[in-house]
């Protein structure tokens, strides 16, 4: 996910400075690992904090419009963005967790992955 994409997302709708925007960013996606867990949240590899806005963040493309609306929120400070936020960062957990469940065989009274 291209941070440029989630910047111009944001400041379409509220204007952000780029350090800012980064920092917000960065809160938001500790805000989604400690409610869903890295496994859930992060694509391949670990999460790095963002350092320039070219660079690229390692989080999964369901959680797109999740960031977008708390990082309005965060900027705003507009409830109905938070209200958002959560709805679409539970529909996008349970998105990636229905997409790695289909990967789940039931063996006996156990789960394995295929």
């Amino acid at each position: 996910m291209f941070i440029r994409d989630l910047y111009e997302a944001v400041n379409a709708i509220a204007p952000c400075s780029q350090p800012k925007f980064i920092a917000f960013l960065d809160t938001t996606a500790h805000s989604l690992m400690a409610k869903y867990g890295a496994k859930r949240v992060v694509n391949d590899g670990a999460y790095i904090k963002p350092i320039n806005i070219n660079d690229d963040i390692p989080l999964k493309d369901e959680f797109r419009n999740a960031i977008v609306s708390n990082v309005l929120y965060l900027v705003t400070g507009n409830p109905d963005h938070k209200t958002d936020y959560v709805a679409e960062a539970e529909y996008a957990y349970k998105t990636v967790w229905r997409r790695s469940a289909k990967k789940l065989k039931i063996v006996g009274e156990d789960y394995y992955h295929v």
